[in-house]
């Protein structure tokens, strides 16, 4: 079938290919049909997880017409096409790894305060309203992350290399998400 063919592909790709097969494999048991995703469905989301599901979808609807609508895709292109252009050498190769030169190469470019190199009010508006989606959904469902943690957990139980990995791998990202908030932070536009 196309999905054992894709998980064959995946499998043999390198890139986290145990942890990811695992994972995929978790699935493919836990989910044989159409009924089994219903269920699973029925059995984890209540009326408020459903409610807030379609809420945040509108939300987004909105927030990407209006993106789209008010010239902010060009606006937010230049942006940062300048960005990554000016975080571009001086150690930093690799955006990814944004911690360290890519962070202090962007700082450099607000240092500069042009109406250039200051983020689109547009854009921000849209940042903001994803940190505060991503808040609420952090504050509203910390127990089910903390309940599919666990499960995880337990079902890598006899791999503790693989959890160790796991962890280090959210360790890193959380590192380079608060070196990308520390920059935006300092840096937010005047927006009215």
């Amino acid at each position: 079938s196309y999905c054992k063919a894709r998980k064959a592909a995946f499998g043999s790709s390198g890139i986290n290919a145990e942890y990811g097969g695992r994972l995929i494999n978790l699935a493919m048991r836990r989910f044989t049909d159409l009924e089994s995703v219903r269920a699973f469905a029925m059995e984890n989301l209540d009326d408020g997880m459903i409610a807030d599901a379609k809420a945040g979808y509108e939300a987004f609807k909105v927030a990407a017409a209006d993106f789209c609508d008010s010239g902010c895709v060009d606006r937010s292109a230049k942006f940062f096409k300048m960005l990554f252009a000016r975080m571009h050498g001086r150690g930093c190769t690799d955006a990814s790894e944004f911690c360290g030169a890519c962070e202090n190469n962007a700082r450099r470019f607000f240092m500069a305060r042009s109406m250039l190199h200051t983020i689109p009010c547009c854009l921000q508006d849209v940042i903001e309203q994803a940190l505060d989606g991503a808040a609420y959904f952090r504050d509203a469902y910390s127990a089910e992350m903390e309940h599919a943690e666990s499960y995880l957990r337990e079902a890598f139980a006899d791999r503790p290399d693989l959890i160790a990995q796991a962890e280090a791998a959210a360790a890193a990202a959380r590192e380079q998400i608060e070196c990308v908030s520390s920059v935006y932070n300092d840096n937010k536009s005047s927006c009215a």
